[in-house]
């Protein structure tokens, strides 16, 4: 995965990864080899672990630091991302045809569609959470809806940022 938030990627400061792959054999990569795209790299193609990173940082003013720290813990606070458990963002952006994804759902009037315990959450519409009692299949299920929804009344093809673990 390649972590994005508030405009910047993780992609922007990892020099070099070790990896340890399904064989037990160890390998390096760096910058180019670790194939960063939008919110994705070649980890999500490999099984095995990641075992370490070597990332470069700058060193900046504390209090400037801190200031951001601040502003970003507010914004999420805001949009009340941490009330709910969920998984962050369910849809991918396109940003070369301007598509975000809440947006484009949120016009589809999607928000506070339920499925089972799981939610288009009402105060960001690339969220799903969980109510109390969502089961994986519930969240499933609700994807599928937006996705076809999303598709029916505008004609965009959302593609999913989750990756699912085992059979649904």
């Amino acid at each position: 995965m390649n972590a994005r938030a508030y405009e910047h990627d993780f992609s922007e400061i990892i020099k070099e990864v070790d990896f340890l792959n399904s064989n037990g054999c160890r390998e390096v990569f760096t910058g180019e080899t670790i194939g960063f795209a939008y919110k994705q790299s070649v980890f999500q193609k490999l099984s095995g672990i990641i075992i370490s990173a070597v990332v470069h940082l700058e060193k900046k003013n504390k209090k400037l630091i801190k200031e951001k720290m601040k502003y970003f813990l507010n914004e999420r606070k805001i949009k009340k991302q941490f009330r709910f458990p969920s998984c962050g963002s369910v849809f991918r952006n396109d940003y070369e045809k301007n598509l975000i994804a809440g947006r484009i759902i949120e016009s589809c009037h999607l928000k506070g569609c339920r499925l089972g315990g799981a939610e288009v959450y009402r105060e960001h519409a690339n969220f799903i959470i969980n109510t109390g009692k969502a089961t994986a299949r519930d969240i499933y299920d609700l994807i599928a809806h937006v996705k076809k929804t999303v598709y029916e009344q505008t004609g965009a093809a959302l593609a999913e940022e989750v990756r699912y673990i085992g059979e649904f």
